[in-house]
């Protein structure tokens, strides 16, 4: 049985990150391609990128969930997840 259940917006972290993760794409569109190495600098900022996409998607929410066995902890879809017994 269900004593408690509750799940919490993580509304500042979207915004920092999705913050991050525009300005990470305008240097993307807005770097001048270098003669030599001109992949690089795309490269590295894909990666930051899909590390702030990541992040948003794991971090979207906090649930907390309190049940007759165990006290429940995760965030976003469930993949950081804490479980304590009672």
């Amino acid at each position: 049985m269900i004593h408690y259940a509750h799940t919490q917006p993580a509304y500042p972290t979207r915004i920092g990150v999705f913050i991050a993760l525009a300005a990470t794409v305008a240097a993307m569109l807005l770097t001048p391609d270098i003669q030599e190495a001109d992949w690089f600098p795309d490269a590295v900022l894909g990666g930051v990128a899909a590390v702030f996409v990541a992040t948003l998607i794991l971090f979207w929410s906090l649930t907390v969930r309190v049940t007759d066995e165990a006290l429940e902890v995760w965030f976003g879809p469930g993949l950081v997840r804490k479980r304590v017994p009672l």
